[in-house]
């Protein structure tokens, strides 16, 4: 009889090892999960911030005013009011594509020379430079069209910052350009 009372504690004992050994072995699983868990949390969020700063961050175009040679009713270029929108982000400008759906045209215009030029005309203060608009900033963008617009036609615009929303504008040319000046938005 006590043979048999060994083997019974023997096999016991080894159930016991194994019990220990599939907690340890649960516990090191779960701690895993737990962690990629946690790392996958933290990416979501990364993406999640990158998401909002690229969707806030845009432009608001208040007017748009055509200058015009009244003579020969042409349209030659044009003057754009701009600011950020309420909780966007700045938006630097040197690093801004406009781009002119022209009807027999598509013509992409980058800041500088040949491009479009902009000049702070208020400052909200926080922002101190000549390309980039802060929050209270008001600029305007002006830039010549590669060939002259006539009366009645149609332009198509889009502002494409660096980051942020892609602006588009459609402004419809009076039938008549009697004075320098007409506002197109």
């Amino acid at each position: 009889m006590r043979a048999l009372r060994c083997k019974k504690a023997e096999a016991g004992i080894g159930t016991s090892i194994m019990l220990i050994a599939l907690i340890s072995i649960s516990g090191v699983a779960g701690s895993m999960v737990i962690d990629n868990t946690s790392l996958t949390a933290e990416q979501a969020q990364d993406v999640v911030d990158e998401t909002l700063d690229n969707t806030v961050t845009y432009l608001d175009v208040r007017s748009v005013v055509g200058v015009c040679d009244p003579e020969r009713e042409l349209l030659t270029s044009l003057e754009m009011v701009v600011v950020i929108g309420p909780g966007s982000q700045n938006v630097n400008l040197s690093s801004m594509v406009i781009e002119l759906m022209l009807p027999w045209d598509h013509v992409f215009l980058a800041s500088g020379e040949g491009g479009f030029s902009s000049e702070r005309i208020l400052s909200g203060g926080l922002v101190n430079s000549t390309s980039i608009i802060g929050d209270g900033d008001i600029f305007v963008l002006s830039f010549d069209l590669p060939n002259a617009i006539t009366c009645g036609e149609e332009v198509r615009l889009s502002l494409t910052p660096a980051e942020g929303f892609v602006n588009f504008l459609i402004l419809d040319v009076p039938s008549t350009l009697t004075t320098r000046y007409v506002s197109l938005r």
